[in-house]
């Protein structure tokens, strides 16, 4: 099938988001969990399982013609959205540092994409790490360093994601 492996288009910022907080992940089985959006991932993300996206029903009455014309397009706005979204994320924790009031903004900023995420309707978007990101901005160092303290860094998921979060802290230039 010619879209079978249509997501890999989307892998390589996804690995940079990784190198950019300093997790050196040659395995592809973490990256595709991250990009996955759902399932284990969303036990570990702030606001959990609120965040990850129901998939639809189609409406049965559909024509084949018009389930496949959909299909093909959802397919491509989620690699867009998984490649934007894993992009977006590595610039963001490759910021030397995030005042107060960058923080707010980033948080903004975050909050807007997420909404056009929605709005466009793509099963799985926004992807949860958004919505992570943007509380975790909002923490203050005590919150965020004891959120870090008390992960468990033994899952290898998890412990990308712990390394997501000290990047972030690191930025904020607060202390583990």
């Amino acid at each position: 099938q010619v879209m079978s492996n249509i997501r890999q288009v989307a892998e390589q910022p996804w690995r940079d988001l990784l190198s950019a907080c300093g997790q050196n992940v040659s395995d592809n089985a973490i990256i595709h969990q991250l990009m996955k959006a759902d399932g284990e991932i969303a036990e570990y993300v702030v606001g959990g399982e609120e965040n990850a996206m129901d998939d639809e029903d189609e409406d049965e009455d559909e024509a084949n013609e018009d389930k496949e014309i959909a299909a093909f397009c959802n397919a491509w706005l989620d690699v867009v959205g998984l490649a934007v979204t894993g992009r977006l994320l590595e610039r963001i924790l490759s910021i030397p540092a995030l005042t107060v009031k960058g923080c707010e903004h980033l948080n903004a900023d975050l909050s807007y994409l997420q909404n056009v995420l929605v709005a466009l309707g793509v099963s799985g978007h926004p992807h949860p790490l958004l919505g992570h990101i943007s509380e975790l901005v909002t923490l203050d160092a005590s919150m965020l360093t004891e959120r870090i303290n008390n992960m468990d860094k033994t899952n290898q998921l998890q412990a990308t994601l712990v390394g997501m979060e000290e990047r972030l802290a690191a930025m904020k230039s607060v202390g583990g």
